[in-house]
């Protein structure tokens, strides 16, 4: 079991080679497991059990957590994302050097992130919570648990893009057979909508909206935030026709023409 290898420091200065490997793969696959689960909240608290120092995990816009998480507060969460979002974004190679130990995470062939140890250049705050851990930085184990978590973070992104990408098909392809008038039955429709999220069981309008072919995306997120439970897709134009967002906006108590009004509006 996992828990039975816990801190990791053990069988890297005394097991075989084949019981530093198994705990290794005992620590990522319960990573895996965990993002189910608790998603990375509960890879950053296994990573902090399996090496009993501080961990970051910083992807700008998608996450940002320190465990422990009793140590933790908003201010320092912002301040390391600011940070990590510095570096990402400079020109050339990412380079984490004010961390103590850092792994970055790379995607598509560009650095995204990083899982590391407490920064320790950000603020007097964050040094005193990071230098005494300076001795367990540098150990073998440390810098193995950062690679596991890294890993562990990638393949949540990766997920994450997929079902993302899976969901953009559906909502593409759902939306073209409305727009061609397949005849889909109204079952069919609730059905379809409601696994993307959309209740139309008391009604629904389907709007168009013809767009500045650069910013579809823009105008589909300001009419999902606007009215909950909706959805909308961009359509990329077709022989140089205009760009379009279709939507799907379930009926509201009140009727339907001001949704269409506020929704055109807003676009």
């Amino acid at each position: 079991m996992l828990a039975d290898r816990l801190p990791l420091t053990a069988p890297l200065k005394g097991g075989t080679e084949d019981a530093v490997s198994a705990a290794w793969r005992d620590l990522h696959g319960a990573m895996i497991a965990s993002l189910q689960r608790g998603g990375l909240e509960d890879v950053a608290k296994l990573a902090h059990g399996a090496s009993g120092v501080p961990i970051t995990i910083v992807v700008p816009g998608v996450v940002a957590v320190i465990e422990p998480a009793s140590a933790t507060t908003e201010r320092e969460c912002a301040m390391l994302t600011r940070r990590v979002r510095e570096i990402i974004n400079r020109p050339g190679p990412a380079e984490f050097g004010g961390f103590m130990s850092a792994v970055p995470i790379r995607h598509h062939e560009r650095t995204v992130g990083v899982v590391a140890l407490w920064h320790d250049s950000v603020d007097s705050e964050l040094n005193q919570l990071v230098n005494p851990n300076a001795r367990a930085a540098a150990a073998p184990s440390t810098r193995l648990v950062l690679e596991v978590t890294a890993a562990a973070v990638l393949t949540a992104l990766v997920i994450e893009e997929a079902q993302m990408e899976t969901e953009h098909r559906l909502r593409g392809s759902f939306l073209e057979q409305l727009r061609a008038g397949d005849g889909l039955t109204g079952a069919e429709i609730s059905r379809r909508a409601a696994r993307l999220g959309c209740d139309v069981s008391g009604g629904a309008v389907l709007l168009c909206v013809e767009v500045d072919g650069t910013r579809p995306r823009l105008v589909a997120l300001g009419v999902t935030d606007d009215h909950p439970g909706a959805f909308a897709h961009a359509i990329e134009p077709v022989d140089g026709g205009p760009t379009q967002v279709w939507a799907i906006l379930p009926a509201l108590p009140d009727g339907g023409e001001g949704v269409v009004e506020a929704t055109l509006v807003a676009a």
